[in-house]
This record gives structure tokens, sequence and C-alpha cells, in this order.
């Protein structure tokens, strides 16, 4: 679905169209930066904030949403960026997935946040 597509869905059926609540952190993802590229970032806080909340909450074991969720939540808050990267790679760290490392890694080295070295 593209960017004009999910900004002009309303967020209901979005939701509704999610079967697991993987999907429903994935489609408020999708949204919640959707809403920050076109220029609202309250929505876009909000939005990521619940994705957050529902990773936590509903699907732990679901690393690559909740890391997305705290990624996106992270374009909303920069002040807050050690705590949501530390806890980012944490939650990447014990998984097998080099992709949810090096997008944490990037997004580090862009704010100058130091975190430990991942070795796979």
């Amino acid at each position: 679905m593209m960017r004009d597509e999910i900004l002009d869905t309303p967020l209901e059926l979005l939701l509704a169209g999610a079967r697991t609540p993987i999907e429903q952190v994935d489609a408020l993802v999708r949204r919640a930066n959707a809403e920050m590229d076109d220029g609202d970032v309250e929505i876009g806080r909000g939005l990521s904030l619940k994705a957050i909340v529902l990773s936590r909450d509903t699907c732990p074991q679901a690393a690559r949403q909740r890391v997305l969720a705290l990624l996106c939540y992270l374009r909303t808050v920069p002040s807050d960026a050690q705590e949501l990267l530390e806890e980012a790679h944490a939650v990447a760290d014990s998984t097998d997935e080099p992709q949810l490392v090096t997008a944490i890694a990037h997004a580090a080295r862009t704010l100058g946040i130091s975190l430990p070295t991942h070795v796979f």
C-alpha cells in the first residue's frame, strides 16, 4: 500500500484488516510513518506510541515489529533517543536479524549515540 493509500484509508479499516496483533502493530507503524512523512508529527507520535504499547503487551516475541515501532516513535522524540535505542538494541540483540541491528546502529550513529557492538 502506498503512502497516499495508507493516509486515505480510515485507521479503523487498516486495523480491521489486520488479523493479528503483529499485523496491527505493522499497520500502526505504517500509518504513523505516513502521517509524519505528510507533516503531521503529533498524529504520528500517538500512533507510534500505540504501536509500542501493543507490541510490548500482545506480541513481545515479535522483535521486528517492536523495533520498528520504537524507531518510528524515535522520529518524534529525539530527546529520548538514548532510552529508545537501548530498548530497541536489547530487543534486536536477542534475535538473529542483522537488518534490525543494522537499522538501530545506523540510527545511533546518526544521532551520535554509542551502543554496544553486536557480533553475529
